[in-house]
């Protein structure tokens, strides 16, 4: 399986894969998603002390329904999601709101908690987070495009190749909260637009739809409810995957699903191999 490897530590652009199409791919339907805001993590010195210690919704307590054909994988990594087989295909469902506090839930949520800000020029958007419909197909046969990943087909711009991943809603991460690509919408400028992220890393877009551009301790704090690492700060745990993209590519940090350090050397142009 095809891995991509992100963190504020290993930079990954999250690009290419264009989604959809024929039976042979995976597809996603990530109901009311828009074209959100594409971000950078902006740093590792956030100021994390803002969000209450025992939200209502966390990974512990959440709802999560796997079936019991769906591959040992998905069972291991996934919480807060329905997962379902569809033939051979894994079927993964989520309402996308973030099993972790936010000062985008409405003030009425448990999981709501006050703005603070986290350092010069940081900001909250106008959006509040809703609950969405994220249905995202893996096929257990997808197609192989036969693609060089070169400078070329990671230009960071808006729709200037087929081959990237659209905008809204393009993956799941392991918390259940969608993914998105790094990109802004066209007028959005990214280095802006990263200032409005929560302590974890995620905003809403004008749909509602909550979402990650980039590394957050959010996917992690799965794989420490799972006993698979101590520590859920990007860049120092001990294994770090952050979900699945539609067209079923993995999406780690600095390390491998056993914890070894990968040899960058091997990496293409966007931080894959």
């Amino acid at each position: 399986m095809n891995r991509f490897f992100f963190s504020s530590i290993c930079v990954l652009a999250l690009a290419l894969g264009g989604c959809g199409g024929d039976d042979e791919r995976p597809s996603t339907d990530p109901g009311d998603t828009n074209n959100g805001s594409g971000d950078t993590n902006p740093g590792t010195d956030t100021d994390t002390d803002t969000t209450p210690s025992e939200p209502g919704r966390t990974v512990a307590n959440c709802e999560t329904n796997i079936a019991d054909d769906a591959p040992a994988f998905y069972k291991k990594y996934f919480r807060c999601v329905t997962i379902t087989m569809d033939g051979d295909s894994v079927v993964i469902e989520s309402d996308g709101l973030p099993p972790h506090a936010s000062f985008y839930y409405e003030t009425s949520d448990e999981n709501y908690t006050e703005f603070v800000s986290q350092g010069d020029g940081f900001y909250q958007n106008p959006n509040r987070i809703e609950a969405q419909n994220i249905r995202m197909t893996i096929g257990s046969n997808p197609r192989v495009r036969g693609l060089t990943i070169d400078d070329s087909l990671v230009d960071g711009d808006v729709g200037s190749s087929q081959d990237e991943y659209g905008m809204g809603t393009q993956g799941v991460a392991l918390n259940s909260v969608a993914l998105f690509n790094p990109l802004a919408a066209p007028g959005d400028d990214i280095e802006d637009e990263l200032y409005s992220f929560d302590p974890y890393y995620g905003h809403p877009a004008q749909g509602g739809d909550y979402h990650y551009h980039t590394t957050s301790m959010g996917p992690l704090e799965v794989l420490e409810a799972a006993g698979l690492t101590t520590i859920t700060t990007p860049g120092s745990a001990s294994i770090e995957i952050y979900g699945m993209m539609c067209d079923g590519t993995l999406i780690l940090g600095c390390t491998e699903l056993n914890g070894d350090v990968p040899d960058s050397s091997d990496f293409d142009s966007q931080n894959g191999q």
